[in-house]
């Protein structure tokens, strides 16, 4: 239907519960390695999947009973399924969003949303009396284009070709938070 397709795969641990597992006990004390081909596997059909750790360090566990996957550095295999998953961080030594706090895992969610619901819209069809559109954002009606988009709250026209609009100030952040959005196409009333 159009609707862009991603997944998001948050995490206080590195993957257990495989599969394949001999027993309860290497279920949960080996790392599951089908992780990384299931996400490479989806992002080839175009579903990237975005990677959110939680208080994750760069380090390597302990050898022992724990229900976490043994001699595994969590850091480095979140790094390499953001990387499988296409769209990892610019960030060499970090690719993956780690939160160490609720307001870190906030920004990550949100610095996500950003990327997968962009704020220029492409309008199908094009309308043919672009100066009779109104867009509805997450419930909020924006009437009439803006003239600035970095001050002014609501959409605009990316060109005269009126084939995208540009989400400006609240209307993007609605948009990206809920992903609501309708544009409708008036009629001119004569008069």
């Amino acid at each position: 239907d159009g609707l862009p397709q991603f997944m998001v795969l948050v995490t206080d641990g590195a993957a257990n519960c495989s599969l394949e597992a001999a027993d309860e006990a290497e279920r949960f004390e080996v790392y599951d390695e089908a992780l990384t081909q299931t996400i490479m596997d989806a992002a080839t059909n175009g579903i990237p999947t975005f990677v959110v750790g939680i208080d994750i360090k760069d380090e390597v566990s302990e050898t022992k009973q724990d229900g976490n996957p043994d001699a595994t550095n969590t850091f480095q295999k979140l790094n390499e399924l953001a990387v499988a998953g296409g769209v990892p961080k610019n960030d060499p030594n970090e690719q993956f969003y780690n939160s160490q706090n609720q307001i870190e895992l906030q920004s990550a969610l949100t610095a996500i949303a950003q990327q997968v619901l962009p704020c220029v819209i492409e309008l199908n069809p094009v309308p043919v009396y672009p100066d009779e559109v109104q867009v509805t954002v997450d419930g909020v009606l924006y009437e009439d284009p803006v003239v600035d988009c970095d001050s002014e709250d609501g959409w605009m026209f990316v060109d005269e070709t009126y084939m995208q609009i540009m989400l400006c100030g609240q209307a993007c952040a609605g948009f990206q938070s809920s992903g609501n959005l309708a544009a409708d196409y008036k009629c001119p009333i004569d008069g």
